[in-house]
């Protein structure tokens, strides 16, 4: 009897042994499942950080030329590397997450989207009627196509949509035909494809001033005297916000040179009486808007100005050289519409 006590007693311990082993085994196995889950979660978690931080970059990059991110990064002890390629607005971005021992892979196809953008359907174009123009001294306005620096007529842009074969715009372009022989008397330095254009379907600057207001690089909402400055380059174009209200007992005012690129959304009663060089879109919207070139050179305007409101008050002077001082270049403005701000990608293609 004894020994069969022991027999099963010893029996009862081989078998609790084995038990506990596979216990043991089956511990580990699922602390390393577990373990190398983890990794793999981190590992792709980090590798879709990579794609995030990559369009960021691309994002706050102030050029609009065709930039790459850095091509690696570090996140949540881990790391990732990518790369990119672009051929004309499609860009490919492939990223790989590492966590320890772990690799996760990310290729994208990604399409490059510009946000909602005014078009400019002549040198200066007027959604409001009627239009009081006075143009003093040698102001002029030019629908003709030049670069965007303003110097040389061009008959190319980089926007896709360019018709190089019409690549002129009229010099202005209004809501109807009063306004329209407004223009054609107003002054001799008018130019364009014609003169003036009735076009009605200029649209409301005000449905892009939330977006602009909310992307700007500067606000200036201070009525008042200003004393100008440099606002956006060639390479680094801004998007500047001029606000003086529709209260139009309150006037900002910029008594010097004022400069720069990009977008320039002006709200409400501004005057640029220091003089104005602006390449790129510069809306004007309100009421009692004053565009004053009264400094001696030749101050300018080279995009495009979209003025609107109940009515439109607007006052070009010049007593510099012979020239024009709006002149239409489809190529500012195609810069200005390409502000990383303003772009938004589109997935095409996802594998992971």
């Amino acid at each position: 009897m004894g020994r069969l006590a022991m027999l099963v007693v010893m029996g009862f311990g081989v078998a609790f042994g084995f038990i506990s082993i596979n216990i043991r085994n089956a511990t580990n196995a699922l602390t390393e499942s577990q373990v190398g889950y983890y990794k793999y979660t981190m590992a792709r978690n980090i590798a879709r950080t990579g794609i995030q931080r990559s369009l960021r970059y691309i994002d706050l990059n102030p050029s609009v030329e065709n930039y790459r991110p850095p091509s690696s990064g570090s996140f949540n002890g881990g790391s990732y590397t990518a790369s990119t390629s672009m051929s004309g607005d499609t860009m490919w971005l492939d990223v790989r997450g590492t966590f320890a021992d772990t690799n996760y892979f990310m290729k994208t196809k990604l399409f490059r989207q510009t946000k909602p953008f005014p078009v400019v359907n002549g040198a200066i174009s007027v959604r409001a009627s009627p239009l009081l123009l006075t143009m003093t001294g040698k102001a002029g306005v030019d629908g003709k196509n030049y670069d965007s620096s303003g110097t040389n007529l061009d008959a190319d842009c980089p926007d896709p949509n360019f018709n190089s074969s019409n690549p002129n715009k009229p010099g202005f372009a209004v809501m109807n035909t009063i306004d329209s022989v407004t223009v054609t008397l107003a002054s001799p330095y008018i130019a364009g494809n014609p003169k003036a254009k009735v076009d009605t379907s200029t649209q409301d600057p005000d449905l892009f001033m939330d977006e602009y207001v909310a992307n700007a690089d500067t606000i200036i909402d201070t009525p008042g005297t200003h004393a100008g400055g440099t606002f956006g380059t060639s390479t680094h174009p801004w998007i500047t916000v001029v606000n003086a209200g529709d209260d139009t007992n309150f006037s900002i005012k910029f008594t010097g040179s004022f400069s720069g690129w990009g977008i320039l959304a002006v709200r409400g009663n501004v005057q640029f009486a220091g003089g104005i060089d602006f390449h790129g879109l510069v809306v004007v919207d309100g009421k009692n808007n004053v565009i004053d070139f009264s400094s001696t050179g030749t101050p300018k305007i080279v995009g495009g100005l979209i003025v609107s409101g109940r009515a439109a008050s607007l006052v070009l002077k010049g007593t510099g050289s012979v020239g024009a001082k709006v002149a239409y270049s489809c190529e500012a403005i195609y810069k200005s519409r390409n502000i990383s701000k303003l772009r938004y990608y589109s997935v095409l293609e996802w594998y992971e």
